[in-house]
């Protein structure tokens, strides 16, 4: 993970707020890869004592990226660090106005950047023009796991404690129509198998009422009948009703959600 641009940068920051016990505030897009993005960066810091909330913007009334609501939401709770998920490579505005109020911003992203970056404290992104990172198939969640990846080596925790979110990972792969190669295949193929062992209960409950089979899973499975479920909480209210399903521990609000 450390071979992508910023991460190490990005990495000290996040152990930095852990440390002085600040709160992180997780900006994720409405879809399917930004809501599971949004799932692993929220669980994955919960792990590790890192307090965070999370914020999905209105679909129809704030629109895609990082809008103003968000960061004014990360100022009333005290956030002083916002991390983007699937989005803020062209949030120039944004990270200005979340820097007036005095709040540091940290992107993940993949998709194109402009001529120029926002300036943002860090900007994970492996399509960035100056990142090195060697596979660029990566969707936006695949990009917040690496972050986790990176957290996760520097604090000398074993692997197997971010690959547990590699279901979320393969569910977001599968939506953005990733390829299927590299890295991706690798978790794809682990995260098949942790959604047949029923590792989420929200993963778990969007299967039961999608009537699929756990045990006969298949990519194109999730992409016409468990996937568009995800995209719909957005298109149909509140997207955040994702990361609440895909985060939930409790069985029968997961099922509720679902």
């Amino acid at each position: 993970p450390f071979l992508m641009q910023d991460m190490d940068k990005a990495v000290s920051h996040i152990l930095t707020v852990r440390d002085k016990k600040e709160l992180i505030l997780i900006v994720g897009d409405y879809d399917t890869d930004g809501t599971t993005a949004a799932a692993i960066l929220f669980l994955y810091f919960k792990s590790i004592d890192l307090d965070a909330e999370y914020y999905i913007p209105d679909r129809q009334k704030e629109g895609y990226g990082v809008s103003k609501g968000a960061i004014d939401f990360a100022k009333s709770i005290g956030a002083t660090c916002i991390i983007t998920c699937d989005c803020g490579i062209k949030a120039f505005e944004a990270v200005k106005y979340a820097k007036s109020l005095k709040i540091d911003t940290i992107i993940t992203d993949h998709h194109k950047q402009e001529e120029t970056l926002p300036n943002a404290l860090a900007i994970l992104n492996q399509n960035r023009h100056d990142c090195n990172y060697p596979f660029k198939g990566l969707c936006g969640a695949g990009v917040a796991f690496k972050l986790c990846c990176a957290v996760n080596q520097k604090l000398n925790g074993n692997i197997i404690d971010v690959m547990r979110y590699s279901d979320l990972v393969a569910i977001a792969t599968t939506a953005d129509v990733m390829p299927i190669i590299d890295e991706n295949r690798f978790i794809v193929k682990r995260g098949l198998k942790l959604i047949t062992a029923g590792h989420n209960p929200g993963i778990s409950s969007l299967l039961k009422v999608s009537h699929l089979d756990p045990n006969d899973i298949t990519v194109g499975k999730l992409s016409f009948w468990f996937i568009p479920k995800i995209n719909a909480a957005g298109r149909l209210g509140d997207a955040s009703r994702s990361v609440k399903l895909l985060t939930t521990k409790n069985k029968a609000l997961s099922f509720e959600i679902a």
